[in-house]
């Protein structure tokens, strides 16, 4: 997660707001944040996507800056069947604005006070979401029970680093990642296993072609790029039976014992 002591690095006369992502179902340390906003004059909007139910200090994320941004995207832990996503705030300026934002920079149908774009949550999403919505501590508790068996499982295991989960922070686990030696190795051994993996994320975003023009190349980043190499996901859902984990920990030990 972001780093506050190095992200004051990197602010400019050109920044407007920070963005740390609440990566992998947990806060980053947003105490330091906040003050370094405070200190340059700038808003903090949270990267929620992957962290709603998680919480910093008894604060809820997406609560704790500015606003935050929440993904409703199918696998998240509150899911839609299609894509869908919300802003929260208790800011009224900011309110008013995404609103307008998200239908054609509208307050009034035809009228167009900012060039915005067509993201309106359809019904049919949100009344899957309200149905689902009473679910989500329980599901978010079985995600926390799963996690533990894999931390006591994979404790053991040579070669394996399992999450870090700070003693702040209460943990979702969107996804269950740990660091590995010989990761696409491991993740070959696994697929023939039949056991499902993915790697969040394979190439830090200011090195995608996307982003040349900003400048960053190889060796800028060496924190993301190490991890980047390393991270795999392995199965994490609140449905996981006790079969299903112990295969997961078997075929992993397995793949470690063979590269």
């Amino acid at each position: 997660n972001m780093d506050s002591a190095l992200t004051e690095r990197v602010i400019t006369d050109r920044t407007r707001a920070i963005l740390p992502a609440q990566i992998y179902g947990q806060c980053a340390d947003m105490d330091p944040i906040l003050k370094l906003a405070e200190k340059h004059g700038l808003k903090v909007v949270e990267d929620a996507a992957q962290a709603i139910g998680a919480e910093y200090k008894g604060r809820s994320a997406g609560s704790i800056g500015d606003c935050g941004c929440i993904s409703f995207y199918p696998s998240k832990n509150l899911g839609a069947y299609g894509d869908g996503g919300m802003v929260v705030t208790s800011d009224p300026q900011i309110a008013e604005t995404v609103r307008m934002l998200r239908d054609h920079g509208s307050r009034k149908k035809y009228e167009h006070e900012l060039v915005g774009t067509n993201s309106r949550l359809d019904t049919w999403q949100a009344a899957i979401l309200l149905v689902k919505l009473p679910y989500l501590d329980r599901w978010n508790e079985k995600r926390r029970r799963n996690a533990a068996f894999y931390d006591k499982e994979l404790a053991g295991l040579d070669g394996v680093q399992t999450p870090y989960i700070a003693p702040e922070n209460v943990s979702v686990y969107t996804v269950y990642t740990i660091r590995v030696r010989e990761r696409d190795k491991v993740a070959e051994y696994l697929s023939r296993e039949g056991i499902g993996w993915a790697v969040h994320y394979p190439r830090p975003l200011p090195l995608q072609k996307c982003f040349d023009y900003l400048g960053y190349k190889e060796g800028d980043l060496p924190n993301c790029e190490q991890a980047s190499k390393e991270v795999l996901s392995i199965p994490m859902y609140p449905e996981l039976s006790q079969e299903q984990m112990d295969a997961v920990v078997g075929a992993l030990a397995n793949a470690l014992d063979n590269v």
